[in-house]
C-alpha cells in the first residue's frame, strides 16, 4: 500500500493443531504480522481467509522435491514431475494472486541443498528461473522468494536465477555462519 512493511514473521503450517489450537491466532497474538507456509496443500483458501481475518499477510509456500537417485525426482529434461508441478503452481497462484492475505510466493525450501548431483542443480535452477519468469507474467505484484539452506545454496540463486526477487536463509545455529556471503 505504498509503506514499509517490515516483517515480523512466524513459520506456521498450518491453522489448527491437533489439540484445536488456533495458530493464527497465537501468531497474531506473538506479535507477528506475516506467517509462512511451506506448500500449497497448506496455504487453502480457509487458511489464507483466516490469516486476512487476524490482519496477518501470508508468505505462500510452494515446495519443490529435490532430486536425488532415491526419490524419483529429476528436473533433467521435460520429466512428468515438473510438467505436473509447473501446472500445480501456476494453477495455485492463478486462484490466489488476488488474495488481500498474499505478501509474496515462497517457491522452494531447501531443494537445493538436498539435491546431490551437479547437473541436478543447475537443472532444478533452470525450472526455477523458468517458473518464477511464469509468475511474474501472471502476477507482477507480489514477490517471487526461494529460501536456501543458510548461504549454501547463493551461488546457484546468483548465477542460475536472475529473476528471483527475494533469496531467504532458513539458519541454523547462529546468522554469523552467513556473514560476509
Amino acid at each position: 500500500d505504498g509503506k514499509p512493511f517490515y516483517i515480523k514473521g512466524a513459520g506456521c503450517g498450518l491453522a489448527i493443531g491437533k489439540e484445536g489450537e488456533d495458530y493464527l491466532k497465537l501468531a497474531k497474538e506473538l506479535g507477528a504480522n506475516a506467517v509462512r507456509t511451506w506448500g500449497t496443500d497448506q496455504g487453502t483458501k480457509e487458511y489464507l481467509d483466516k490469516a486476512a481475518k487476524y490482519g496477518l499477510m501470508v508468505d505462500a509456500g510452494i515446495w519443490l522435491n529435490y532430486a536425488a537417485p532415491d526419490t524419483g525426482f529429476s528436473y533433467i529434461g521435460d520429466t512428468e514431475y515438473k510438467k505436473n508441478k509447473r501446472k500445480e503452481v501456476l494453477g495455485y497462484i492463478n486462484r490466489f494472486k488476488n488474495h488481500p492475505a498474499i505478501l509474496m510466493w515462497n517457491v522452494g525450501n531447501e531443494a537445493l541443498f538436498f539435491t546431490q548431483s551437479e547437473e541436478e542443480k543447475i537443472a532444478l535452477c533452470q525450472f526455477l528461473e523458468e517458473l518464477i519468469q511464469e509468475i511474474h507474467r501472471i502476477d507482477p505484484h507480489h514477490p517471487v522468494i526461494y529460501t536456501s539452506a543458510a548461504h549454501t545454496e547463493l551461488a546457484y540463486l546468483k548465477k542460475y536465477v536472475p529473476t528471483l526477487d527475494i533469496i531467504g536463509m532458513n539458519v541454523y545455529g547462529s546468522i554469523r555462519t552467513c556473514h560476509g556471503t
